[in-house]
């Protein structure tokens, strides 16, 4: 069963912090995340056929997995994902 962690606005988009699922791949949370997060989520996070946004980092046990092997990055049952958008200050909006 892997275990994600949401942080920053990817926790207020999943609107809860923690997900358990028992995915075998990155692409297995991405589709998990989906149907837990809804179509608010799926809107903002996913663009062009259902590709994560540029800005969303996926951490599989500290290593970014735009070096393992991206969305086929194969996980563990022990494995922890962690998800987050970076972006700049400039695109921050003020409240």
């Amino acid at each position: 069963m892997a275990r994600v962690r949401f942080l920053g606005i990817v926790r207020d988009w999943m609107r809860c912090s923690r997900l358990e699922t028992p995915a075998d791949t990155l692409r297995e949370v991405l589709q998990a995340m989906r149907e837990t997060g809804g179509w608010r989520f799926e809107d903002r996070a996913f663009r062009n056929g259902g590709r994560p946004i540029p800005e969303m980092e996926l951490i599989v046990n500290g290593h970014n997995a735009r070096f393992l092997q991206g969305p086929d990055t194969v996980l563990k049952p022990e494995d922890e994902v962690v998800v987050f958008i970076h972006r700049s200050w400039a695109e921050v909006p003020f409240m």
